[in-house]
């Protein structure tokens, strides 16, 4: 099994907390992506784009987690800004900037030393997407759901649900509640909580005979299994659509 490396158990610890108190002050998790960054940020971004503004217009706002936006020139300015608002924003951005502001603007007593320490984590950890709509508060927090940590955030689905495989073996969906053997974690890491197996992935792609070994040894590197797997597609649902072309008319 990979190693779940402790960047990530942070990260986690920081969202579960983040759900946790949000849950208690609002009673609901928002759909919209959450965007740590934002938190605390007031930089002009819905008539005008950041990244095209001059170093005037930018300097004394704040950009990313609220921190003052300092500098003499507009290249020094817009690096203080947001990855995303560095580049031209779509409209669906700018609606969740302004969802994010709002929601911070509610929370700000208890956002702004959370989000402190949210800045120290990676850009990628800095962003989440609560993919489970309303629910119960006993199934708010993390380490009862699927997470995936994607390029666009961490993603959490409900566990009835697996998130689709992709060819980038760091968004293997990880499970957090499974126990693993001590002789498989690293020194300090929890009891429970890993990627998925190849075999697992392979059961997803309708592939459970596949096997990984010749003689006893691995025939390819962990990192390319998991990516051929991430690049095809379900043999079961492809059956099922080369039934439907070849059915008589």
């Amino acid at each position: 099994l990979r190693p779940v490396l402790p960047d990530k158990w942070r990260t986690l610890a920081l969202w579960d907390e983040f759900l946790h108190r949000l849950y208690e002050r609002e009673g609901v998790i928002p759909n919209h992506p959450i965007w740590a960054m934002e938190l605390g940020a007031d930089y002009d971004y819905w008539d005008v784009q950041p990244c095209e503004l001059e170093a005037a217009q930018l300097r004394g706002r704040r950009g990313a987690f609220g921190r003052p936006i300092v500098g003499r020139t507009r290249e020094v300015c817009r690096r203080q800004l947001p990855l995303y608002a560095q580049k031209k924003l779509t409209v669906e951005q700018r609606r969740i900037i302004r969802s994010n502001r709002a929601l911070y603007e509610r929370n700000l007593d208890w956002m702004d030393p959370w989000a402190a320490r949210m800045a120290q984590q990676l850009p990628n950890h800095q962003r989440m997407e609560w993919r489970l709509g309303e629910v119960a508060a006993s199934d708010i927090g993390i380490y009862q759901h699927i997470v995936q940590f994607r390029s666009s955030g961490v993603r959490i689905r409900h566990r009835k649900y697996v998130p689709t495989l992709t060819c980038v073996t760091s968004e293997t969906p990880f499970i957090p509640w499974v126990p693993v053997r001590p002789e498989l974690r690293l020194p300090g890491e929890p009891p429970c909580g890993r990627y998925l197996t190849l075999d697992e992935c392979a059961r997803l792609q309708g592939m459970q005979e596949l096997r990984w070994d010749i003689d006893g040894k691995p025939a390819l590197p962990l990192v390319r299994c998991y990516k051929a797997l991430g690049n095809a597609i379900n043999v079961d649902v492809m059956e099922r659509v080369a039934r439907g072309l070849t059915a008589p008319q």
